[in-house]
């Protein structure tokens, strides 16, 4: 319920947050929460180029300023100890306002807690993300490895249908 809440309506494209989502996954080595928010923006119509240009935002023309700004942010969050730096929040908050920006840090402090759960638990990976992940992220580096097992620490349910932002595990 939380993921849905967080990842739901907003004021803030619904492709954004699944992007900071990867990316703060991506930042925490969650190989888990990289398959769902990568399946999940693929579902939600983000250029697939786009996406398999993320590990390269900073000089892929295929990301705007603002969405610069918010995976910078996401990639220091995702960190431990964080990150993000003083001109780096300064930045977002030229290009977002702080309804926004509050939204932005929920997305990063859901999949914060979802990053650790998954890896912590060795949660097994559902056909689809499974599937999604081993075709479209492998050249970005994308490993699977805990998340393979045939004895996982917990097996979570399949996904909710394409449409349905249901991340939570």
């Amino acid at each position: 319920m939380l993921t849905s809440v967080v990842m739901g309506p907003g004021r803030l494209e619904p492709g954004l947050k699944q992007l900071v989502a990867f990316v703060v996954s991506s930042s925490a080595g969650s190989a888990y929460c990289q398959a769902h928010t990568a399946m999940v923006a693929d579902e939600l119509g983000i250029d697939p180029t786009k996406l398999e240009q993320i590990v390269d935002f900073e000089a892929s023309p295929r990301y705007s300023p603002p969405e610069r700004a918010a995976l910078r942010v996401a990639v220091g969050a995702g960190q431990v100890p964080n990150t993000v730096t003083d001109a780096q929040f300064a930045e977002l908050q030229q290009h977002f306002d702080p309804e926004q920006i509050v939204e932005l840090v929920g997305v990063i402090a859901t999949f914060g807690f979802l990053n650790r759960w998954n890896e912590t638990m060795a949660t097994r990976l559902e056909a689809s993300p499974l599937a999604f992940a081993q075709e479209h992220l492998a050249d970005l580096g994308w490993r699977g490895d805990k998340h393979l097992g045939a004895e996982p620490a917990v097996v979570a349910e399949e996904p909710q249908p394409p449409g349905d932002l249901h991340l939570d595990t």
